[in-house]
């Protein structure tokens, strides 16, 4: 779920429950889901919270300090299309608060068989100063981690023809 910015009147979903709610005093109609909707927009935060990470970033943020060994992310849902880049797991917002609850030392894991999701993933991890990215060449980016067991996710890959997996290692730094 996202939150429109501050300046309403360039937001297409505010300027639709505007004029809705403009349409139904005109009309008189006293329906009060738009009211409702107008309302409900006005109250939400103006951070933005994605459907994909809420879950995970509500559990990070609940999470104390420097409290855990390792984290994977294997297979997330690449939201291929533009429009829905926002709702990956792997943002600023969320890669912040790994970078809290992981220990010094700490290795995040990273699996995917989709290219352009691990570019994304590498790009915005080389952006985060406290990782630093495991990986000599980029023949150890299609090796599996030692004692790798494939997901159902991979295996559903490659049975849709992606024989091409990327695994991504990084460390929490000091």
């Amino acid at each position: 779920m996202t939150s429109c910015p501050p300046s309403q009147s360039s937001c297409p979903r505010a300027r639709s429950i505007q004029e809705r709610c403009s349409n139904q005093r005109r009309s008189g109609s006293s329906s009060r889901s738009a009211t409702a909707a107008a309302s409900t927009w006005r109250a939400r935060p103006r951070h933005i919270t994605t459907p994909a990470s809420s879950d995970a970033l509500k559990l990070l943020l609940k999470l104390p300090d420097a409290s855990l060994d390792a984290a994977y992310l294997l297979y997330p849902d690449p939201w291929p299309k533009t429009r829905h880049h926002k709702r990956r797991f792997v943002s600023p917002t969320t890669l912040g608060e790994l970078a809290r609850v992981l220990k010094p030392g700490a290795i995040f894991r990273f699996a995917t068989d989709i290219e352009d999701y691990a570019n994304w993933t590498l790009a915005h991890m080389l952006r985060e100063p406290r990782f630093r990215f495991i990986g000599t060449s980029p023949a150890e980016w299609h090796t599996p981690y030692p004692g790798w067991e494939p997901t159902r996710y991979e295996q559903k890959a490659r049975l849709e023809g992606r024989h091409v997996s990327f695994y991504f290692q990084f460390e929490r730094l000091a």
